[in-house]
């Protein structure tokens, strides 16, 4: 039996996914697509009953799946360095290079890419340079950022200083929520 590597995901020999669809799989939402794919099939060789919490990643025999994803979320503050810091210390953030195809980007943005996936999904903008710059980019009233394990993210944020609220039951999904530093609201939710 083939096993996952953080590349590409091998699946066992019967099942084939063609080229295009694996390449069309790359990119931020790319764990939780093969979770349900492989939940839907069946296959389950790569995937243990109670993965165990590694960072700001979870581990399934040989591989580690991110724990928290999110399409974009674009995020403005007045003490820029000290946001920063704590979106890297909560989430695990990497600085990355801001894509040349974001679209109005500015001198000091700084584009985060969380833990396990390809390209960055996150964008950090300094108010006073956006107010110079006379573009308009509010802040939203909530961002949403995805969680694989529920659990295990609001037990990763709190053991890092965060306060989490309590998992609350949204109808259709759970979630709780968690401030930064400057009081925006970021929803985690469990993936629909």
């Amino acid at each position: 039996m083939d096993r996952c590597s953080t590349s590409r995901f091998l699946w066992p020999s019967h099942i084939v996914i063609p080229r295009r669809l694996r390449l069309a799989l790359e990119g931020s939402v790319r764990a939780a697509l093969y979770v349900d794919l492989a939940r839907s099939m069946s296959v389950n060789a790569c995937f243990r009953k109670s993965p165990v919490a590694v960072s700001s990643q979870w581990y399934c025999d040989g591989c580690y799946m991110p724990l928290f994803y999110t399409d974009s979320v674009t995020l403005t503050y007045s003490d820029f360095d000290a946001a920063k810091r704590w979106w890297i210390e909560a989430f695990d953030g990497k600085v990355a290079t801001v894509p040349a195809d974001w679209d109005c980007s500015l001198p000091s943005d700084v584009a985060l890419q969380l833990p396990g996936h390809d390209a960055p999904t996150i964008l950090l903008s300094a108010k006073s340079e956006i107010e110079q710059a006379g573009y308009d980019r509010p802040s939203p009233l909530n961002s949403v950022i995805f969680c694989q394990k529920l659990k295990k993210g609001h037990e990763q944020l709190e053991s890092r200083g965060v306060f989490a609220g309590p998992i609350q039951d949204g109808g259709d999904t759970h979630f709780f929520e968690i401030r930064d530093i400057e009081g925006n609201v970021i929803q985690i939710c469990k993936e629909p």
